[in-house]
This record gives structure tokens, sequence and C-alpha cells, in this order.
């Protein structure tokens, strides 16, 4: 992978739907992922297939391939009834500083700046309240955000990790910070030139899954070209992916394989259906507006803005299939609708409030 290509309009996707699939065939043909045998198996099923194998169209795709053919005859396809969103998240979002040591680089070392992890705490700090509120209409959920980075040393041989080493990552954190699996998710920030091998992500993409209970988020950073590594984020280098992903961690916190992605329908890349909500300074709502792309002029002035969630009555357009709605009016409908009052809403602090004491980090 070219580490060096410019930012692209479609540098931004989530690839949790990949994961599920990956983790489903990982449990029905362990085999497939032997060291012996798992380079061969990416070569005949790259990420655009994985993602799609839940489907019809994607089980056609695997006629081309006798070995993924025949194992599709045990992958099932997701049912077409409206699914049932149970046990929200509730618990503390963590920002990891990945300090990444490159062994085979002379122990070349790759982190985010300091700037620039800083920047992603303030806005998760200020973007966890409405995505909670829009998250809140698939059920009860009460979040927050740890006030500080936690910092986690990493050793890898090459630029490249696999899924199983994200979830071993989860389980050292875990250790290492004591934090309680149901009610943590770190939030691994990834620094730019690293890349999963087994569950491809472009620059700026980013995924959610779990670890013995614990869900977590893995999200890339496209770069840091400064001064556009803001809390506003306007060319959505982290802020886009971030938003998603915590949204969907805290309807779906387990990743579960039968649960739709509830804000790829909105999404620009995953749908071509981008929406994003704006908030000014005192955490007010704004508008909602169509993804402009990078050089876009949003009409007014803004502090932050999130990834849009598809609203809960027309979820079960999105299951089976891709996750996407149908072309449309129906569309804006999902995704561009009056924000929930947060009157009557009670914010959540921004304090850890399930057992974890911020004194021992």
């Amino acid at each position: 992978m070219d580490t060096s290509k410019p930012l692209k309009e479609n540098d931004y996707i989530s690839s949790t739907r990949a994961y599920k699939n990956l983790m489903k065939l990982k449990d029905l043909a362990p085999q497939l992922f032997s060291e012996a045998n798992k380079k061969d198996f990416m070569k005949i099923a790259p990420f655009d297939l994985i993602k799609s194998l839940h489907t019809k169209n994607g089980r056609e795709r695997t006629l081309a391939h006798p070995e993924l053919s025949f194992l599709m005859r045990k992958f099932p396809l997701l049912n077409e009834s409206k699914p049932n969103f149970d046990n929200l998240f509730n618990g503390t979002f963590y920002i990891v500083q990945m300090n990444c040591t490159i062994s085979y680089e002379n122990n070349a070392l790759l982190w985010v700046s300091e700037f620039a992890i800083n920047n992603i705490l303030n806005y998760t700090h200020l973007a966890i309240q409405p995505i909670s509120l829009l998250a809140g209409q698939y059920g009860k959920n009460k979040v927050a955000v740890h006030p500080t980075v936690l910092n986690f040393e990493l050793t890898l041989p090459n630029r490249y990790f696999e899924t199983n080493d994200v979830h071993q990552w989860c389980n050292e954190i875990a250790f290492q910070y004591h934090l309680d699996a149901s009610t943590s998710c770190p939030i691994f920030i990834i620094p730019y030139g690293i890349w999963n091998i087994d569950q491809p992500l472009i620059p700026g993409g980013g995924y959610h899954g779990s670890n013995n209970g614990m869900p977590f988020i893995v999200a890339n950073v496209t770069d840091e070209i400064y001064p556009d590594f803001t809390v506003q984020d306007p060319e959505k280098r982290f802020s886009d992916t971030v938003s998603h992903e915590i949204a969907e961690t805290i309807v779906d916190p387990m990743a579960s394989w039968d649960h739709p992605e509830v804000c790829d329908a909105c999404s620009r890349n995953n749908c071509n259906n981008g929406y994003h909500l704006y908030f000014d300074d005192n955490l007010q709502y704004i508008d909602t507006l169509p993804w402009r792309g990078l050089s876009g002029d949003i009409p007014f002035q803004y502090k932050f803005s999130i990834a849009a969630v598809c609203k809960p009555e027309f979820s079960h357009l999105l299951h089976p299939g891709e996750g996407c709605l149908p072309p449309g009016d129906i569309s804006e409908l999902a995704c561009k609708y009056k924000f929930p009052d947060q009157r009557q809403i009670h914010w959540p602090n921004y304090f850890p409030q399930h057992g974890t004491n911020p004194e021992t980090f």
C-alpha cells in the first residue's frame, strides 16, 4: 500500500461490516487464517468481497473461488427481520495514544503528535454529548470520555498489524490501566503509515469490534498537516471516523454479526450518502448538511461536526443488504431530521463513572 498517496475523497470509510464477516469466517474455518494459509486467503478474498459476504451479491461473487464457494454453504445470510437493538454501551471511552516502535526500521518511532492527539481528545469531549443523544434513539445509554489520553507503547516488526494484534492490545491496555471490560472502550488512534493487513484500513478509515467482552475502536488518522488538524476538522481528517464509530459502538458494543451499522447508511463513502451534524461553541445544534467535498464551504460558523445516525424506523431497510438505504428521498428522511430536544436530556459527566480512578493513570 502506498503510504505517500495524497488525501482523496474516498479515504474515509468504516470497515466494521468487513470486521464482523472476517470474525465469522474465522469461527467457521480457522484453518484459513493459519500462518501457512492466511496470505493466500487474503489474495482471493479482498476487502470489498469480505464486507459483502453476508449478502446475496457477495455469495454470488464467491462462485469464482471454489475455496470460498464451499465455505459459503455454512456462512449465513442476514435475516430480513427488523434487528433487535438492546444492551447499548454504558461506560467510558478512552483515547489511546499509540507510540509505535518499528523494529525492522532501526527502531523508528511513529506516533500521532501531542498537538493532534489533544485535539482528538478535545473533539471527543465535545462530540460525546450529541453522539450519545443520537444513539439514544436506539435505547438508553450513559457514556463519558476519560479526561486524559492513555499512552500505549507498542513494538511492531514492520508497519503492519492484524486483527488478532488489536485483540491483544485490548487485553494489555485493560491490564495496564485496570479497565473494566464491559464498561470501557479504548479508541486506538493509529498513526499514519501503519496498516491493518487483514482488515484493510485506508487512511482516515476505522472500525469497531469487541474482544472478551470489551468493545474497542480502531481509527486511522490521515495526516497532520498544520493548522488543519483542529477540533473543527473541516476536512474530516479524524472527526468523521471517530464520531461514526463511537455512535455505532454505543448502539452495538459487541459488534454483533447480525446487527447493521447505524451510521453507514448516512456515510458518504459507505453508501454515497454523507450527512454531518454541525454544532456551535455552546454545543447548540445548527444544521445537518450533506457532504460538500474536501474543499466544500460550510455557509456558517461552527465549532465541530459529527457523523449522522440513521433513524431507527428506517433501520430495517439496512438489513440485510449492504447497510445502505434505497436511493431517493428516503435517505434524507433517515439521515437529515430534527435533532432531539437537548432540554430533555441529562447530559453525562465527562469523567469515568464505572469504577476507574483517573488518578491511577
